[in-house]
């Protein structure tokens, strides 16, 4: 039988954010201590009850696009099994900005908008780029991640194609989310594509921005102009709340590219360091980002997108006092300086890219008498993270045609394998054996 438990207020206020009109919002922003953001997921299963405590710490959680991909059902339902991830988080902390990762260019063949786009091909519609022989043009993916080879590529000049993709942010946004991630957003694949391709590719997602309206974000990777990885020349602005720099490093080519696209967008800058170990204090790197962060800039270090790659922990810069910047950076000679209201200063030397970060000590008081630390949270004192809870008010939830289904499928997820209505033996173009 189902669990009589009463609903902890974290369900509480999470039902809330999911049923109210407008309650989604941007991410929250302080300067008391570095802005950062999260973008992981657990490619094997459910991520781990620590592991969704501590995403539940930062303003803004991107879950990619293999979160699960080898738990029931395996290698299909991407969309509901991120939306359920997100939920959990949520759960803990409503604030958070919940993001859901999409690729703009490439068809991942896990996700339930591949199924939409085979069906709308059988029924006789162009929905993937062809070559010039009339074969599908297929690329290479990301290939950290499995099944990254041979991936068709989303025809953006089809109105059906732009149709299913962005119906499917929007049914996931109305389903509980904050907003959508789109990668590759101003890629132009290795196909012959059209001018009306890249028209299609650019309008699409200035669209989905404006259904999804103001409360919510689309973060729109290599959208900066002074992005490196941009290969677009056209000098065309993307019409979105948000960008990812997804190379941001410790150079100051970064620090003007962060500076320019915190002008239009909330932005989030992302280093990647050859060794993993640098990420426990980047100091250069973050160095550069300090220099350049406005009140719109994110910061996040990691050497992947899997929490095997980085396991989703809490480092203690995160919490190193920082406070509003006094002013702008000044650079004199080939020094670039900026203080902060903590005590805290930066500098950043553009000759040898090396950074330094005078991080503020405060005086340490002792803790009065009786003092106890070891707060509960709900994490410890309900590991679960209300998954059956969740589960047990989504079917109340009243959610359009198509966040309905996604939502079904996020309570059969959380439920676990026993109450799963998909069958792990369902197959999908490029699955694995």
């Amino acid at each position: 039988g189902r669990s009589m438990m009463m609903t902890p207020p974290a369900v509480v206020l999470l039902l809330t954010v999911m049923v109210g009109a407008a309650e989604a919002r941007w991410p929250a922003f302080s300067w008391q201590t570095v802005p950062v953001f999260a973008h992981t997921c657990n490619v094997s299963g459910p991520l781990s009850t620590a592991a969704v405590e501590t995403l539940a710490r930062f303003p803004m959680v991107t879950i990619e696009k293999a979160q699960s991909l080898y738990a029931a059902p395996e290698y299909v339902s991407a969309e509901s099994k991120i939306i359920a991830e997100l939920l959990r988080v949520k759960a803990v902390n409503p604030a958070v900005s919940a993001v859901i990762y999409y690729n703009s260019v490439l068809d991942w063949p896990w996700y339930d908008l591949h199924e939409s786009l085979e069906n709308a091909s059988a029924a006789g519609k162009e929905v993937w780029v062809r070559d010039a022989d009339g074969s599908y043009c297929t690329i290479q993916g990301d290939s950290s991640f499995p099944n990254s080879s041979d991936l068709r590529v989303l025809d953006m000049a089809s109105a059906t194609t732009s149709e299913l993709w962005t119906t499917s942010c929007l049914a996931a946004a109305e389903a509980g989310l904050d907003g959508c991630f789109s990668d590759r957003a101003t890629g132009s694949p290795n196909c012959p594509v059209t001018e009306a391709y890249h028209e299609g590719h650019f309008r699409t997602q200035d669209e989905l921005q404006t259904r999804l309206g103001p409360d919510k974000l689309l973060i729109a990777n290599e959208a900066c102009e002074l992005d490196p990885r941009r290969d677009d020349d056209s000098g065309d602005v993307l019409r979105v709340a948000g960008a990812m720099l997804e190379f941001f490093d410790n150079s100051e080519a970064s620090i003007l590219a962060l500076r320019s696209c915190a002008q239009t967008y909330l932005v989030q800058a992302h280093y990647e360091p050859d060794d993993p170990a640098v990420c426990d204090d980047p100091v250069d790197a973050l160095a550069a980002f300090l220099v350049a962060a406005t009140n719109t800039t994110y910061f996040a270090c990691s050497t992947g997108w899997t929490t095997a790659d980085d396991p989703v922990v809490w480092r203690d810069w995160y919490d190193k006092p920082l406070g509003p910047p006094l002013a702008d950076a000044v650079k004199t000679a080939d020094l670039w300086t900026r203080s902060f209201a903590s005590g805290t200063r930066v500098a950043f030397n553009v000759t040898d890219n090396t950074g330094r970060i005078d991080w503020f000590q405060p005086p340490r008081l002792p803790e009065p008498a009786g003092h106890r630390r070891n707060p509960t949270s709900f994490a410890r004192v309900w590991p679960l993270f209300a998954a059956r809870q969740i589960s047990d008010h989504i079917h109340q939830i009243r959610r359009s045609k198509h966040a309905r289904p996604l939502l079904d499928a996020a309570q059969d997820y959380l439920q676990g394998p026993s109450r799963q209505r998909h069958s792990s033996t369902r197959t999908r173009t490029n699955a694995a054996p």
